[in-house]
């Protein structure tokens, strides 16, 4: 709902929760929630109106009601709370909007092979990752959205699948395989993509070379229908997972409602994208089609080499021990832990041979 002063309002009567709600206020300018109050009790009416009140108050002092978005999920009478909102919104001035940047656009991106460290010395995690343009902001609200990221989701099963199938060939010991997609519902800016894949560091160039081969693959072949097949009843049960467990929380709502405010995404939960996608009916040829036009799209092959990232890991004061008799500097790491069958407690083994 759009108020008098131009001020954006989403209000969601979250069946699955009591006596508490969400506050947000939301900033269009800065593309991220600028004030939030979480599991506020209101069983009382007095705590809901000094929490919109602290909202709107805020709203006036930013000054552009039409940049910014409030966002209240919960236990509430949806009606009486957008009856309030309008009411207060009547105080605030309509302001000026103020003009949104626009992100620097790469567009579709080489697929650059990144290798950076884990909290194990001897083991790394390696990367590939590229960016595609974003959804145009006219599409994100109609069926090609909802059809692409299907295709996205399947086209990412289907590459780690192709992984790990690669890696246990090579005798490639593998911690997880896993596919990222941020898309244009999520953030500002290209669309982020990597698969990647935790090793031994003696694994590293092999595991690049699976990788490539992986993306390469299903990029320039597509999949077949069968297996195409069991990738869409595993995005099923995905969006089955998404709606029977992430959204009963007003967090969820929360970020649905801001994703609705910044990006255009409709309102919708993944209970009705799923009766949605199940309902079409297409036949194998066209479903394959679809994803191979997705695939062939989504990925630039161009050769690129592996770079090294150190990344910081943080580590918990209990993974060293230092000697008092010994140069301060020179800690000795954890190297295992193991947990013992009959006592059930945990056995240390760090790098100079201790057990703890």
């Amino acid at each position: 709902v759009i108020l008098p002063d131009g001020l954006e309002c989403f209000v969601v009567d979250n069946p699955n929760v009591s006596a508490f709600t969400d506050f947000a206020l939301v900033s269009r300018k800065e593309g991220r929630i600028i004030r939030k109050m979480t599991d506020v009790v209101t069983l009382r009416e007095e705590r809901t109106d000094s929490s919109l009140l602290c909202l709107m108050k805020e709203v006036e002092a930013l000054g552009s009601p039409s940049d910014l978005a409030v966002i209240v999920c919960g236990d509430v009478d949806a009606s009486a709370i957008s009856a309030k909102l309008k009411y207060m919104s009547y105080m605030i001035p309509s302001g000026v909007s103020l003009p949104v940047a626009s992100y620097p656009e790469k567009g579709l991106t080489p697929v650059r092979m990144m290798r950076e460290g884990t909290s194990h010395p001897e083991m790394s995690q390696v990367r590939a990752e590229w960016t595609t343009l974003r959804t145009p902001e006219n599409l994100v609200g109609t069926i090609q959205k909802a059809v692409y990221d299907k295709a996205v989701y399947e086209f990412g099963q289907a590459v780690c699948s192709r992984v790990r199938s690669g890696l246990r060939r090579k005798d490639i010991a593998y911690g997880d395989v896993v596919f990222r997609h941020v898309g244009s519902t999520e953030t500002y800016g290209d669309e982020h993509l990597s698969v990647s894949a935790t090793v031994a560091d003696d694994d590293v160039a092999q595991t690049v070379e699976t990788i490539k081969e992986a993306i390469s693959e299903v990029n320039e072949y597509g999949v077949p229908a069968a297996e195409l097949e069991i990738l869409e009843n595993r995005y099923f049960a995905h969006l089955t997972t998404l709606s029977s467990n992430f959204e009963r929380s007003n967090a969820s709502y929360v970020k649905r409602c801001m994703s609705a405010f910044l990006f255009g995404t409709p309102v919708m939960s993944s209970k009705v994208a799923l009766d949605f996608h199940k309902s079409r009916s297409i036949s194998p040829q066209v479903r394959e089609k679809v994803f191979s036009t997705v695939a062939a799209a989504l990925v630039d092959m161009e050769e690129v080499g592996i770079k090294d990232r150190v990344s910081q890991v943080s580590v918990n004061l209990s993974d060293t021990l230092a000697f008092p008799d010994c140069n301060p500097e020179i800690k000795v790491s954890l190297r295992s832990s193991k947990k013992d069958p009959m006592s059930g407690s945990f056995v240390w083994t760090f790098s100079n041979g201790f057990k703890v």
